[in-house]
């Protein structure tokens, strides 16, 4: 009976190897009709045009040329231009269009398009008018020569068949179909070899993303030094590593005199005044006390990343290359932390599976986040989450056996301690410990007055206490208040009298956790929530914001499978191992969190990060805990795809507006190379 079992799943295994290269073999051929057919429409459609070089004559008003097209009259299908730039630096042009055509006879104003001297594509125009048109006018806001610009009306559009725009649609495909025919269904062993090989290619794969995006992100050589010739923020964490060899924990600049009689030299209007009298300009985002300038932000990047590397070679850090090092750590240890969690409340689970929850952990968690704004904002948020989920990590793996891993549990606690030196929020997870702990401490292995319970709870209180009795005595030296950390002392605006607002709180919690996405029709569909830095709310008052794309719930769908719990039924062995607690704890840590960013530092898609992770960590508990007969096969299903649409939507997000730092403005090539390459229709 057992050779029979074992030749019938022989049998089985060999014929879903077989559907999977058929599928794979018909999803290539559709890949490449796609890129024959659909993505080259245009080609197909401008293959009978007839075309026509109209006459073009420029003028000049306040640094734009003003390009008339006339000589004409059809009906137009499309508009070629093409300039020469004058200068080797000018790489697009942002173009404001004026047609006409036989239902407006005077013509009417187009929608704003670019232009991009690299990107063929972006050159021509898909014009949609009724009948025959006369005449166009382009606003184009350089300045160009006679001769520098080619037009041409009804052009025929270059056949381009693109390969790595079918490579990518194609292993987009692979990747789905893999997953859909379960041939990675084996049960998780991350002690085999090919599986500890798949998770390291998905980590280098993603790593290396990652790192392109963070790079390409951060400011040019050009301008790192010019923030350095104006002691920018961005260098404060490579000040103060220079003040530390120093020998003090100011920063090695004075600020201006007049701030020493200030009554309030917080208030960023006065200051302004009183610099434009005497020259002398303060710094913002700075803590300032005691006329000294501090640094507020956490120390422990610090120690770590900036001071090795300035007192070895006496140059600035780039903090782009900080949060790509930060990056390429988070994501293995988030894959063993996943991993810990399957053990604890399921027990066992399919391999695609666990990647497919890993990812969704690592991209929706909010690192994502620092990976877009690689910045000094958010090198101690990214610092704190990779100390958080080792912690969390090493508190599981000291659990995961009968006997407690000792080494592991000082080493865990060591962990989440130092998160109150990069991000002092992050320090709510040493709460966590109780539901990890929790079958252990109702067995009475903790808090109780035997031998083994006091050493074990010692081993995580003391560790904590001893670590984070450094950063008090830090904030002590510095700011003379052990519980001051220096961001209420922040100059780049008044917290001195920011109290707490209760009429914040629904608008804001609705931001911040169910506001819907901007969509529109416009490339790259997702838009900011806030134009104007303003929210659309009855709120009638200050509060700080930055660029927003939605709420938490909008941003990572699958964070919904929180609202089922009161429907779940939980496996007995998680329920005992404090699923329940754990999710608890976690959801309303996040709500807290929510509430303190809202009141005491505004609504930035960054902040939401603090209580992001801590979300996308009770959902995932919540998946693994399901009772298996519960989880019918179309809820898993609906669960998968909503775990695939939160992990596109993150990437998806790094092109619109709505980011600090957006793609479009920081790597205007690279978002409209990706524009021309997948939305082709224009």
């Amino acid at each position: 009976m057992q050779s029979l079992r074992g030749i019938s799943d022989s049998s089985c295994s060999r014929d879903k190897i077989r559907r999977f290269f058929l599928h794979i073999a018909i999803w290539f051929v559709i890949c490449i009709l796609a890129e024959c057919f659909l993505f080259n429409f245009r080609f197909w459609e401008s293959l009978g045009n007839d075309p026509v070089s109209p006459d073009v004559s420029l003028s000049y008003d306040d640094g734009s040329t003003i390009v008339d097209i006339t000589g004409f009259d059809c009906h137009v299908n499309n508009l070629f231009i093409d300039i020469t730039p004058a200068e080797s630096y000018i790489q697009n042009y942002n173009i404001r269009m004026y047609a006409n055509d036989a239902t407006n006879l005077e013509g009417f104003m187009l929608p704003d398009t670019n232009i991009y001297n690299e990107i063929t594509e972006s050159k021509y125009l898909r014009l949609q008018l009724n009948g025959n048109s006369t005449h166009f006018k382009c606003k184009i806001d350089n300045l160009i020569e006679e001769g520098n610009i080619r037009v041409t009306i009804n052009a025929v559009r270059p056949f381009r068949f693109i390969l790595i725009r079918l490579t990518g649609l194609f292993m987009l495909g692979a990747v789905i179909l893999l997953l859909k025919s379960r041939l990675l269904g084996m049960p998780l062993n991350t002690g085999k070899p090919v599986q500890i090989m798949c998770i390291a290619i998905v980590s280098v794969f993603l790593a290396f993303i990652w790192s392109q995006i963070v790079t390409g992100s951060y400011v040019d050589e050009g301008g790192f030094v010019y923030l350095d010739g104006i002691h920018n923020v961005e260098h404060i964490y490579s000040y103060t590593a220079r003040s530390f060899l120093n020998g003090h924990l100011h920063l090695d600049f004075d600020p201006p005199s007049y701030m020493k009689e200030m009554v309030n030299p917080y208030i960023e209007s006065e200051r302004n005044r009183l610099g434009g009298l005497t020259g002398e300009i303060a710094l913002t985002d700075y803590a300032y006390f005691d006329g000294r300038y501090y640094c507020y932000y956490g120390i422990v990047p610090i120690i770590l990343f900036y001071l090795p590397y300035v007192a070895l070679t006496g140059k600035l850090v780039h903090n782009c290359y900080v949060i790509a090092l930060l990056g390429s750590l988070f994501i293995p240890i988030s894959f063993a932390l996943t991993s810990q969690l399957v053990k604890r409340f399921r027990g066992t689970i399919a391999f695609d599976s666990y990647l497919l929850l890993s990812l969704v952990f690592i991209c929706c968690s909010g690192f994502m986040t620092f990976i877009k704004m690689s910045s000094i904002h958010t090198v101690p948020m990214a610092t704190g989450f990779v100390f958080m989920v080792l912690g969390l990590y090493l508190w599981l793996k000291a659990d995961e056996k009968p006997k407690l891993n000792r080494l592991c549990l000082v080493l865990g606690s060591i962990s989440v301690a130092l998160t109150l030196g990069c991000r002092p929020p992050h320090i709510v997870m040493v709460l966590a410990a109780f539901p990890i702990f929790w079958h252990r401490i109702k067995a009475g292995e903790f808090f109780r007055m035997e031998k083994k319970s006091i050493i074990n709870t010692l081993m995580v209180i003391m560790p904590i206490l001893l670590t984070d009795a450094i950063f008090l005595c830090y904030n002590g030296l510095c700011f003379a208040n052990p519980l001051e950390f220096g961001s209420s002392l922040n100059l780049s605006r008044d917290l001195m009298d920011d109290g707490f607002m209760i009429e914040r709180i629904p608008f804001g919690m609705y931001s911040y956790l169910f506001m819907p996405l901007h969509v529109n029709a416009a490339f790259p569909y997702v838009h900011v929530s806030n134009p104007g830095d303003v929210f659309p709310a009855d709120y009638m008052g200050f509060i700080y914001n930055e660029r927003f794309f939605g709420g938490a719930f909008a941003v990572v769908p699958f964070c919904l499978v929180l609202f089922l719990l009161p429907f779940m039924k939980f496996k007995k062995d998680a329920k005992e191992k404090g699923a329940k607690i754990f999710i608890f704890l976690l959801v309303i840590l996040s709500v807290l969190i929510a509430l303190l960013d809202l009141e005491k530092g505004g609504i930035s898609n960054r902040y939401m990060t603090d209580f992001m992770i801590l979300l996308v960590l009770a959902s995932v508990i919540a998946v693994l805990s399901v009772k298996e007969p519960v989880m019918s096969v179309k809820a898993k299903t609906l669960f998968r795809i909503a775990a695939v649409i939160s992990i596109l939507m993150m990437f998806f997000l790094l092109l619109s507006d709505a980011n600090g730092n957006s793609m479009q403005e920081s790597m205007p090539y690279e978002y409209n190379w990706f524009k021309y390459l997948i939305f082709v229709l224009r």
